[in-house]
């Protein structure tokens, strides 16, 4: 099977109305998809907060594509199997995660000097 893709929603968006990805605090929608397997006539998301344990199986779908909705904001990682018309399933596809889309973080943008402060103190004879 060849690699399997994560797109998230909100990826534009996120990040022209609020510079970050994903932003924190709302719950994420996850939009998976991957090419057809000969042969297949179904495919399954499995996902988990953990690699190598994807215990949280979604409904089998005849399409190559599949949203997941109402995910933590955390790290999640998804894969995928291919069944065919005898129930027969496929190894698990090559794990991807919500973070491989946007695994790097811009560096802070404008940034630059305002101001410098420089504070001379004198003492001169006869002061205090």
């Amino acid at each position: 099977m060849k690699k399997f893709f994560a797109v998230l929603l909100f990826g534009i968006l996120a990040e022209v109305f609020f510079g970050i990805f994903p932003p924190q605090g709302f719950p994420q929608e996850v939009v998976l998809s991957w090419d057809t397997t000969p042969n297949a006539t179904e495919y399954q998301v499995y996902w988990g907060e953990e690699s190598g344990n994807l215990k949280n199986p979604s409904p089998r779908t005849t399409e190559t594509s599949y949203t997941i909705r109402g995910l933590p904001d955390k790290k999640i990682y998804f894969g995928v199997k291919a069944f065919n018309y005898c129930g027969n399933n496929s190894e698990m596809s090559e794990e991807v995660s919500n973070c491989d889309l946007k695994s790097s973080i811009d560096s802070p943008g404008n940034f630059k000097v305002d101001s410098v402060n420089i504070n001379i103190n004198i003492n001169l004879p006869g002061s205090p």
